[in-house]
Formats: C-alpha cells, sequence, structure tokens
C-alpha cells in the first residue's frame, strides 16, 4: 500500500497501481484486520447495527493519486444471518488539487474474487462509491485485486489495489520495545516489593527503638 502522496498534476486517463503491503507490518494489519471482525460481529449479534454499517469504516487498502481524482480504497466483512457473505468495497473519491469530494462521478470496481471477475453494481453513498461483492468467506479482506474505473467532471482515472501480502508477524521494533516495557514492570515490581518489606521491618522495630 502506498501511503498519501503530494497532489500530482491532473493527467486524464492516467493508471495507479497500489502496491502489495510489505509482509513485516503485516503484525499490525492482522490485529486491526482481527479488531474489526471482532466489533462487526459483536454489533450484528446484539443488533445494534446492520451488517453494512462497520463497512465504512472498513480497512483501508490502499490510497494513491488516480488522474485527477485522489482515491482511498477500504473494505469490511458482511456477514449477516440468512443472507450470503460479501465484502463491502467502498472508493472515496476527491479531486487530487483541492481535496473536495467529487460526486456524480461514474466508478465502476471489479473485483478478482475466488478464482473468478465480479463486476458488482456501485451505488453513490455519502462521500464515495460502495460496491457489495459476494464472496465465500466475507473475512477474506485484503486477498482480493481490485480495480477502480472513473470516469467524471475532472476526467478519468484508474488504479488497481494489489492483495495484501501474508502477514509477517509484528515488527521488530514492536516485539523489542514489549519485551523492554515488561522488563520495567518487572523492575519496577521487584522494587515495590523489596520497598514493602524494609518498610514492614521498620514497623516492626519502630516501638522498640522508641522505648529505648
Amino acid at each position: 500500500m502506498v501511503g498519501v502522496s503530494a497532489p500530482r498534476p491532473a493527467v486524464p486517463g492516467a493508471r495507479t497501481t497500489i502496491p502489495p503491503t510489505d509482509a513485516r507490518p503485516g503484525g499490525l494489519r492482522a490485529v486491526a484486520r482481527a479488531l474489526l471482525v471482532l466489533a462487526a460481529a459483536a454489533l450484528a449479534l446484539v443488533g445494534l447495527a446492520p451488517a453494512s454499517a462497520s463497512a465504512h469504516g472498513g480497512i483501508l487498502l490502499g490510497s494513491a493519486v488516480a488522474g485527477p481524482y485522489r482515491t482511498q480504497v477500504t473494505a469490511a466483512p458482511l456477514t449477516e444471518p440468512g443472507k450470503p457473505p460479501a465484502i463491502d468495497v467502498t472508493v472515496y473519491v476527491s479531486n487530487a488539487t483541492t481535496s473536495a469530494p467529487v460526486s456524480g462521478a461514474k466508478v465502476r470496481t471489479t473485483v478478482q474474487a475466488d478464482g473468478r471477475t465480479v463486476r458488482p453494481e456501485v451505488r453513490e453513498i455519502a462521500g464515495g462509491y460502495e460496491a457489495i461483492v459476494p464472496v465465500k468467506d466475507a473475512y477474506t479482506v485484503g486477498k482480493q485485486t481490485i480495480d477502480v474505473d472513473i470516469a467524471g467532471p475532472l476526467g478519468s482515472g484508474h488504479v488497481t489495489v494489489r492483495p495484501l501480502k501474508k502477514d509477517g508477524g509484528p515488527p521488530v521494533v514492536l516485539v523489542v520495545a514489549t519485551v523492554v516495557l515488561l522488563l520495567g514492570l518487572l523492575a519496577l515490581t521487584v522494587r515495590v516489593r523489596r520497598r514493602r518489606a524494609i518498610d514492614g521491618g521498620d514497623d516492626d522495630v519502630w516501638p522498640d527503638r522508641a522505648t529505648a
């Protein structure tokens, strides 16, 4: 995935590819994905929100400039009793120069999922363009190739989101920081216990000292 880059001059018909995320930071991505799945499942179970409600705050798969547009592609699992599993793919489109949201554009989303090509219906929602993609497993978010074609008032653009690479475990920095934190807590615990032991001993002998 590429980070947010500085706006580039509008190039009609430009094509942008968002490469797969590096494997090493995948541990954090896996944690975020797990939290998203748990939150969506919890809301669905208690009936506080429809399954699609979590989609618009889903996982950010990529952010890039495609011609005159800046795009952000997000996805979230959709699981609802009695309905087949699906993935909500939402594309947010804005002016690459002014960052103003772009409405009234024609957006086509093509998804490679489960060995087939799916071109779901895209509908415009508040601030974005949503497509519901039927899949075998809704929790395979990030494992699909997504092509987005945009035709709007500023021209046309294309962006491709590649599948996320397999998680490579948590980053080394995170592991080292965790170890250091645990060692610090252990040292603090030992110091506190020693101090309590010393304070307790003084309390036992203090009356004798006073008497003497």
